[in-house]
């Protein structure tokens, strides 16, 4: 699961069209679960399939997620709702 949509990285005008979230850990000892993850950005998905590295990682942590087996789902949803990523696709 991915997201896809053209982005400009950090104001570099290097721009970029594949975000996906790695390192993702899952913490359950809370009274909510809580959700651990890098925002990897690759210039596309041929890019990231060759093992190149992303132009950019942003390192989240999300709470207050309750169903930790739709903690992706709900992540990806989440982001798809933030201001730089509002309009992206489900890749």
């Amino acid at each position: 699961m991915a997201l896809k949509k053209n982005l400009e990285v950090n104001g570099s005008g290097i721009f970029a069209d594949y975000i996906k979230l790695e390192n993702i850990l899952i913490d359950n000892g809370q009274d909510v679960p809580s959700v651990s993850v890098n925002l990897c950005i690759y210039k596309d998905k041929l890019a990231r399939d060759e093992g190149k590295q992303p132009i950019a990682q942003i390192p989240l942590h999300i709470t207050d997620i309750e169903d930790v087996n739709i903690i992706l789902k709900a992540v990806y949803g989440a982001l798809k709702k933030t201001e730089g990523l509002s309009g992206a696709l489900d890749e």
